[in-house]
């Protein structure tokens, strides 16, 4: 019998297991929110998980300093397929830190070692980033990468060439920032370099960072990126909440949803369920009462699309690393959201005439159609031969039908 064991180390793991850190290798059909619709795309979603994990970081360091630095954020992506993230933050503290190897600059270990972060405070926690694995699946797969961090003190740059670290440099500076350049391993990813359609929804994650987090300033390609609720979501009815933003609007015929949780892109979760189940619950009596209608929860559901936008959500829970969809309880996205008034909401959503003609036509159809379904049950009998009929009865000449 062959003994196959094997202690991979964290960086061996990482590529061999890609998809339990990042998602998947390879071209797969999605369907991703761009210019305010849902469309299908041809993406490797593991490459743009390694790509948004550095503009999390610049993201982070903003939350982290409760908006004081990292008030601006340029995103590049050159021709030849390289990406730079820069931030005027703070800089990654320019000290070193015990490790397994010895001592080294904490910005090294923060992207070349996993479990190394600031984000492991779960009960205060607003960031986008949470296990501390996300910059070093980046550093693990990429076959360039060039990072430098200032403090004021002190410089630390980083260069890596297909996930080793190549060398270490410091100077004395009075600068602080971060600025990380990189090129992905992009046969790692089944590509030759990076295309049109990764390009584009790179460049709409960070008008949806913009969007989320109005105070920083965005630029992507050199070009500012400002916008409105609508502009990134479409046309819908907005609502405050307490502390949250949502929109909704007709949807495509199935329930729809995309929102910004801390900056995160996610298709849905609780927070949205919370959310609507409470104004569907108003609706559905409202239709009832003002237009004769009834509809079930499930059904009414299937016509709407809902956006929110949530920063400052404390301890955020998903249900993977890709963090696609929020898991936290109800309490809990009671206490992000805040207060709400599902009687404003309903009222105003009853004036949207082409949302709520659809819903009341489409019920009425139903309703129309389950009607004479039942009528041809009523008119389906049971038929009897004659001969047996007779039969039974005998063969009188005065019978009557």
């Amino acid at each position: 019998m062959t003994d196959n064991f094997k202690l991979l180390s964290d960086a061996e793991h990482i590529r061999k297991r890609f998809s339990m850190y990042g998602g998947s290798q390879v071209v797969q059909e999605e369907v991703a929110f761009i210019n305010a619709d849902f469309q299908k795309v041809n993406i490797v979603g593991g490459l743009l998980k390694v790509i948004n994990e550095i503009i999390d970081n610049s993201v982070d360091e903003h939350v982290r300093t409760k908006g004081e630095f990292a008030t601006r954020i340029d995103v590049d992506i050159d021709a030849d397929g390289t990406i730079t993230v820069g931030d005027n933050g703070r800089g990654i503290p320019s000290i070193e830190v015990g490790t397994p190897d010895g001592k080294e600059y904490q910005m090294v270990a923060a992207f070349t070692r996993a479990r190394a972060g600031s984000n492991f405070d779960d009960e205060n926690r607003e960031s986008i980033g949470m296990n501390g694995v996300g910059s070093m699946i980046t550093f693990v797969t990429s076959s360039m990468f060039d990072a430098k961090s200032a403090d004021g003190n002190l410089e630390v740059h980083l260069v890596g060439e297909n996930g080793q670290v190549k060398r270490v440099k410091t100077k004395e500076t009075v600068r602080k920032g971060t600025t990380v350049k990189f090129r992905p391993d992009y046969k790692f990813f089944g590509m030759e370099t990076i295309d049109q359609a990764h390009t584009d929804i790179i460049e709409e994650r960070v008008r949806s960072l913009a969007l989320a987090f109005d105070n920083i300033k965005f630029r992507f390609n050199r070009k500012a990126i400002k916008l409105k609720f609508a502009d990134y979501f479409g046309s819908c009815e907005v609502f405050n909440t307490e502390k949250a933003i949502f929109g909704i609007a007709k949807s495509d015929g199935s329930f729809q949803s995309h929102s910004l949780v801390n900056g995160l892109s996610v298709k849905g979760g609780t927070h949205i369920d919370y959310f609507i189940s409470a104004v569907i619950a108003d609706l559905r009596d409202v239709l009832k009462r003002r237009r004769k209608v009834d509809i079930t929860a499930a059904r009414l559901k299937q016509h709407l699309r809902v956006h929110a936008i949530v920063n400052g959500f404390p301890a955020l829970k998903f249900d993977s690393q890709t963090k696609e969809r929020v898991t936290n309880s109800n309490a809990e996205c009671r206490d992000a959201i805040g207060e709400f008034d599902t009687s404003k909401i309903v009222n105003k959503l009853m004036k949207n005439a082409e949302l709520i003609d659809e819903i009341c036509a489409y019920t009425r159809l139903q309703e129309d159609l389950n009607a004479k379904k039942d009528l041809g049950k009523l008119e389906k009998t049971k038929k009897v031969k004659s001969d047996k009929y007779f039969a039974a009865i005998g063969h009188r000449t005065d019978r009557i039908f």
